[in-house]
């Protein structure tokens, strides 16, 4: 388990994590992700990004930000982590 694992920021080993645009422009995300739990399965590795919302609203009303943001987080985990398949929730 990785409790508050920051990225994008100085002093902090990871990186942002770059996303292009339709339009071909980086746009560079930092952020810190709640808890990564790791598992390995043997012959592969299974990620759990968890994120605690403080609103309360259920996964059924995240809007397009929140995707957004947990999408990102998946695609860190994935990154940073050797590869595993990533189930993303919110908790």
């Amino acid at each position: 388990t990785i409790v508050e694992f920051p990225f994008g920021y100085s002093g902090h080993p990871a990186a942002p994590l770059t996303l292009t645009t339709p339009r071909g422009r980086k746009v560079l995300l930092r952020g810190k992700i709640d808890r990564v739990d790791i598992a390995d399965l043997g012959n592969e590795l299974l990620g759990l990004v968890i994120d605690y919302k403080t609103t309360g609203r259920p996964p059924a009303v995240l809007g397009q930000a929140e995707t957004l943001q947990l999408r990102s987080y998946g695609m860190l985990a994935l990154e940073h982590h050797g590869g595993p398949e990533a189930r993303l929730t919110y908790q």
